[in-house]
């Protein structure tokens, strides 16, 4: 999964990795680590909704993700990027 947004003039990609479950997000300047692929809670989760928190250029980024409830982990599941609490941006997918 990769969402492409804007903050500023900054461009900013959250990628995530369906694999290994890594979350990110990129800029030409910096990464910030919103999940850690090696962290084994990162791979098992009954939350239907979870939300990750990082900073951007000064600005507070979130994350959202919710997971259908019947099979959650074989479905696509729904993404929403928040910057400063406004929404810029929102995914549907792996």
């Amino acid at each position: 999964m990769e969402i492409e947004f804007q903050i500023g003039n900054t461009p900013v990609k959250f990628q995530r990795n369906w694999l290994f479950g890594g979350m990110r997000l990129v800029t030409p300047h910096e990464t910030a680590l919103l999940q850690n692929p090696a962290n084994p809670l990162t791979h098992f989760s009954t939350r239907l909704k979870q939300s990750w928190k990082g900073r951007i250029e000064g600005k507070s980024v979130v994350v959202e993700k919710v997971r259908p409830l019947l099979l959650a982990g074989l479905r696509p599941q729904s993404y929403k990027v928040f910057v400063n609490d406004q929404l810029v941006a929102e995914a549907h997918g792996y």
